[in-house]
């Protein structure tokens, strides 16, 4: 009576070694397959050679990004100013959230944005969705919503390249609807972008210009280098605020300096230069580098219409008149509702 149970016991001890054999071979036999992930990276290096490598993103962390690629599941390490293009699985809200962007119903895409965004588990992922949300807060005109995001992404990763993002002050003649906000006292703020951005919004202000030149000059010694990129071309703005002859020496330098800066960095860059140049009344070179931020990353509408209107100026300083009236009519086309659009239609403009 007792031999019964025993054997039945014996047979389950055997069935259960076997399913663990099954499941070891089976494991051996996944491991020799091939890794396949469903993430494209596209990397341009030496200007001119591109390659797209497929895989998963494992992580984008300041300037790199990890990459396991699809075969042997190799792990690679690429500089994040090499990758001009990510594809990674994103979630069907956000891809909602996308089209209504498309449709300019920035308001509705942000719901659905943050909405992934809360979902999203990879911290690098929802770094990359935040940053469209900035980009769609800054088209809808809400760029201290913008700076309030690039901080949550720089919660998570300090050295985040998304900070080149910040819609800081490039043209205090800008109305203030039309332009980031700053007290004065976050010129002492523990926040280092929330000094950056001060110092930008207060550099033109005689009360509290030589404060934002120290903070910006501090800020542009931070390892932070993309912060740093901001801080340093924010001083580009001096030779127009000021009569300061120093700084002229410097312009030609900083035309050499524009095409190292990272895309999303160099439109306000452009813009300061060009300042420089309209100042030197250098009007033909102005008015093609103040084209380059509304042709090329027309993010802040707000200041792509300055730079279209700035343009028009030297276009028509020049004698270029011609040039000048086709380019006033796509100001009015593109950016009708901004005040730079407005104020250059009221102005007497004769062909």
């Amino acid at each position: 009576m007792v031999a019964g149970p025993c054997r039945q016991h014996h047979r389950t001890v055997v069935t259960l070694t076997l399913l663990f054999l099954l499941i070891g071979i089976a494991d051996a036999q996944d491991s020799a397959l091939p890794f396949v992930g469903s993430d494209t990276v596209v990397v341009h290096r030496d200007g001119e050679r591109v390659e797209q490598m497929s895989g998963r993103i494992e992580d984008i962390s300041g300037e790199t990004l990890t990459l396991r690629r699809n075969g042997r599941a190799d792990i690679r390490l690429l500089r994040m100013s090499d990758v001009t293009s990510l594809v990674f699985s994103r979630s069907s809200v956000f891809e909602q959230g996308l089209q209504l962007l498309e449709k300019r119903d920035e308001v509705a895409a942000l719901r659905y944005f943050d909405a992934a965004i809360e979902s999203e588990p990879r911290e690098w992922a929802g770094n990359e969705l935040q940053a469209v949300a900035v980009k769609a807060c800054i088209r809808a005109g809400d760029r201290d919503a913008a700076v309030d995001r690039i901080e949550k992404i720089l919660e998570i990763d300090s050295a985040s390249r998304h900070v080149s993002l910040l819609p800081l002050v490039w043209d205090a003649r800008l109305p203030v609807r039309e332009r980031v906000t700053a007290r004065a006292d976050d010129l002492t703020a523990t926040s280092a972008v929330r000094q950056l951005v001060a110092a930008s919004a207060f550099l033109g202000d005689p009360a509290h210009h030589q404060s934002a030149v120290l903070i910006l000059q501090k800020l542009r010694t931070l390892p932070y280098r993309r912060l740093a990129e901001l801080a340093e071309t924010q001083m580009w703005r001096l030779p127009v605020l000021t009569d300061d002859e120093q700084h002229v020496a410097l312009i030609r330098l900083w035309e050499s300096r524009l095409p190292q800066l990272p895309l999303e960095a160099r439109g306000g860059p452009q813009f300061a230069f060009a300042r420089c140049l309209q100042k030197q009344h250098d009007y033909d070179k102005a008015s093609i580098a103040f084209l380059w931020q509304p042709f090329m990353i027309p993010t802040d509408e707000a200041l792509a219409a300055a730079a279209m209107a700035e343009s028009i100026r030297c276009l028509q300083a020049s004698g270029r008149n011609q040039s000048a009236t086709v380019l006033s009519q796509e100001l009015q086309q593109r950016f009708p509702k901004m005040s730079a659009a407005q104020a250059l239609a009221t102005e007497s403009f004769r062909p």
